[in-house]
């Protein structure tokens, strides 16, 4: 296993740092897409936690598999293009360049408590 996010609830995620929908992540301006601020605030706070995660181990150039789990405490909230901010976020801290995924599963639940993340990834054999 390369990581996990810590314990096996994975990252409390307080709700104003919930992945913003693809709809809310970038705003177009003309021929140009940027990402808004809330959605550079959830990927600043990913790259915090991604540092804490990888500590002093360098970045892999291997494969990688990742599978990420949303616990969200709605059931509306769509993850399609969440997963863009939390590969942005890892580049460089887990692996050099997100083309390294191999292999990338996204679920999501119902959560009774606080919104969470799980990430687990290991190197592709």
């Amino acid at each position: 296993m390369l990581f996990r996010s810590a314990g096996e609830d994975g990252f409390a995620l307080p709700p104003r740092l919930l992945p913003p929908s693809t709809n809310n992540t970038y705003a177009v301006a003309g021929r140009v897409r940027r990402k808004t601020r809330d959605a550079k605030a959830v990927e600043t706070a990913y790259r915090g936690a991604f540092a804490r995660l990888a500590g002093e181990v360098p970045p892999t150039e291997a494969p990688v598999r990742l599978r990420v789990h949303y616990g969200f405490t709605a059931d509306r909230r769509d993850v399609d293009g969440s997963h863009k901010l939390l590969l942005d976020a890892a580049r460089g801290l887990l692996w050099v360049d997100d083309r390294q995924i191999a292999s990338l599963t996204l679920s999501k639940a119902r959560t009774a408590g606080e919104p969470r993340l799980e990430l687990v990834g290991a190197i592709e054999e």
